[in-house]
């Protein structure tokens, strides 16, 4: 919802890791915008 409403991300996941980190510690390529605090929690699962 945040991706339609033009909303910008505050919090990152990395791909290789399944990590959230700060954007700039994450290479571009591996890089996931996670919208809101319920997305990081599901994407560390």
């Amino acid at each position: 919802m945040a991706v339609l409403a033009g909303g910008e991300s505050w919090i990152w996941g990395e791909d290789d890791t399944m990590l959230v980190k700060e954007q700039d510690d994450i290479e571009v390529e591996v890089r996931n915008p996670l919208y809101t605090r319920r997305l990081a929690e599901l994407w560390q699962r």
